[in-house]
């Protein structure tokens, strides 16, 4: 059978048949990607492409437009639950592009975005702790949304900061290995918490705080749903932070060490300067002397069940904003030629060439 050529995308043309373990699978679509195949059907990372596995009658493939491997929600999964809170290889054995993700271009424009982003926040800051009493401000990080708040505030600060010593906050060795300086850690991390926390807020806010007839104002939307506006566009637009399952636990703990916080208070003779009656409890919703069945039920909600599905929700958004390396036919990722972000599209001629020989044998064989 005549070799089948390559078009200059490196994509098989229709009727190409595609080497897998025990035999061939047909590619009838028009522009199919060429597999690369580095984990198997457990989410395992297989450094030799021959020893992958084939999932659903074929090895993993890449996107053509995001670069993300279309590989079942499960299997993703178990990759990143065997893998760091921080890895930065993908299951398709690329890469992210820390500079791409953490610190974007243009500099400029994205320093102005992030300068703003954090004024804006540190004035909603001020403004409510100058509008509290001052008899009460002592109270003032008794709440909430407070806490959320001053998280989102560190998250913006440590992701300005990062923009600004962008050439020394990463390390990204030829071979692919990408580290990330322990600022773009930390700012990783509190992003993982910020963004959930606050839609969590806010919405718990408007369904049990919030009564019929309550003003509305420019800082009240701000504090429950602005603020989230702004981390989303922060996040996955200008920066394209890539979410992992495990960090879904950060959300938690913020979660639990907040409602431990209720309980402290409930029992302690700390008292809420802005009740008058009822002053042993923060929100009427978590009254512990008084409904503590109810309490506990609401808790649990709030610790063990709406934080893992807000922070799913996220997680599948930031997987179509990745930003990733090419990945090497060879097996290597990292920051060697033809390491693009062009959506999965090789542009290497020699990587051409050595995956139309590696076609050779297999159609020798018809």
């Amino acid at each position: 059978m005549d070799n089948e050529a390559l078009d200059g995308s490196g994509y098989g043309r229709k009727g190409q048949k595609q080497a897998t373990e025990g035999g061939f699978v047909e590619d009838n679509s028009e522009h199919q990607p060429l597999n690369c195949g580095p984990i198997n059907e457990n989410g395992d990372v297989v450094e030799n492409e021959s020893d992958s596995d084939v999932i659903d009658g074929r090895r993993i493939i890449e996107d053509d437009k995001s670069g993300v491997v279309p590989i079942s929600c499960i299997a993703r999964i178990r990759y990143e639950l065997r893998s760091s809170p921080f890895h930065t290889r993908e299951p398709c054995g690329r890469y992210i592009d820390i500079r791409k993700t953490f610190c974007p271009e243009p500099v400029r424009s994205v320093l102005l975005v992030r300068i703003s982003f954090f004024l804006i926040m540190l004035e909603i800051l001020i403004q409510n702790l100058l509008a509290t009493s001052p008899d009460a401000r002592w109270f003032f990080m008794a709440y909430l949304t407070h806490w959320g708040l001053v998280v989102a505030l560190a998250y913006q600060l440590s992701a300005l900061a990062g923009m600004v010593l962008r050439r020394t906050v990463m390390v990204q060795t030829q071979d692919g290995n990408d580290k990330c300086n322990i600022l773009l850690l930390i700012s990783w991390a509190l992003f993982a918490v910020a963004l959930p926390a606050e839609v969590i807020l806010s919405v718990l806010y408007w369904a049990l705080v919030h009564e019929q007839g309550d003003p509305v104002s420019y800082q009240i939307v701000m504090l429950h749903g602005g603020i989230s506006v702004l981390l989303l566009i922060d996040g996955f637009f200008v920066g394209s932070v890539p979410l992992r399952i495990k960090q879904v636990l950060f959300l938690m703990v913020f979660c639990v060490c907040y409602l431990l916080w209720t309980v402290v208070f409930a029992e302690s003779d700390i008292r809420n300067p802005d009740k008058a009656n009822n002053d042993d409890a923060i929100y009427d919703a978590l009254e512990w002397n008084r409904n503590p069945e109810g309490s506990a039920i609401l808790s649990a909600m709030c610790a063990f069940v709406v934080p893992p599905i807000v922070f799913s929700s996220f997680w599948a958004l930031s997987l179509a904003t990745r930003r990733i390396y090419q990945r090497d036919v060879g097996g290597g990722g990292g920051s060697g030629s033809g390491m693009q972000n062009n959506g999965g599209v090789i542009s290497n001629d020699d990587d051409v060439e050595e995956l139309s020989a590696s076609l050779v044998p297999a159609q020798q064989m018809m």
